[in-house]
């Protein structure tokens, strides 16, 4: 996990207490911290190092530093956007996060839509702003405004010096400031109903591997955490079909 902030409005010109808002979520990024300033707008990020532990400082910024990017999460599909963005787009890290930028660029506010992942993240765009969450809110974003300014954040604890309503961002949903809050995502209808036990065993096992399988992109050892259920028990020796070491832990 990673520790996310965003302000955008009339800001303070001592940004000391941003940064105070940002230290309170580092216990969410130990291994990095980055900041970018602007006139009316601060991007504040701490980082848990997991894809490029190298080079996946945050904030992201695009090469005439127009668009700025902070996000929590893991965009599972970003070697298939990589490969279809990157003869427009010069890349400067091999991070998953990154490739929101060029599809921001691209899409604009459909961003989005484009991305199969975990993720909350806030990107500034010259004067302008888009914030977006995962279609169920795995990763927490918080907002609140008060008379200058809206922020964003991974935890309450960073915005209950500055605005007495605090509310969880909507999942499945972006905010860009001319359109407010807009979904992007509705789990499409059911259509078919599988009668066939053997057919239907068959479609979820292939489902559940296809899930385990593209949550494993790491450059870090991988673990899981097993409850001693059926449910913990059953993704681990999914993720051992994949995995070499899996270190795996039990409260």
């Amino acid at each position: 996990m990673c520790g996310i902030l965003g302000i955008f409005g009339e800001l303070d010109e001592n940004h000391t207490h941003y940064e105070s808002m940002l230290r309170s979520l580092r216990h969410r990024g130990p291994d990095d911290r980055g900041v970018v300033q602007a006139n009316s707008s601060f991007l504040g990020h701490n980082r848990l190092s997991i894809v490029d532990v190298e080079k996946g400082h945050q904030p992201f910024q695009s090469k005439e530093d127009r668009v700025s990017l902070v996000c929590n999460g893991e965009i599972y599909n970003f070697k298939d956007l990589r490969n279809e963005l990157g003869k427009d787009y010069p890349f400067q890290t091999n991070s998953d996060n990154e490739v929101i930028i060029p599809v921001f660029l691209r899409e604009k506010n459909q961003a989005a839509k484009f991305l199969d992942g975990m993720f909350s993240f806030v990107l500034s765009d010259a004067d302008s702003y888009y914030v977006a969450r995962d279609p169920i809110g795995i990763k927490p974003l918080y907002y609140s405004t008060d008379d200058e300014c809206i922020y964003f954040a991974s935890e309450v604890k960073a915005l209950i010096d500055v605005a007495y309503r605090i509310h969880e961002f909507p999942h499945g949903h972006f905010f860009h400031p001319t359109t407010g809050f807009q979904p992007y995502y509705q789990l499409p209808e059911v259509h078919t109903f599988i009668t066939d036990e053997k057919e239907a065993i068959k479609r979820i096992q292939r489902t559940l591997r296809r899930s385990v399988r593209k949550r494993l992109m790491s450059d870090v050892p991988v673990g899981v955490f097993l409850s001693g259920g059926l449910d913990s028990s059953l993704i681990a020796a999914l993720m051992k079909e994949h995995v070499e070491e899996l270190h795996s832990f039990s409260v």
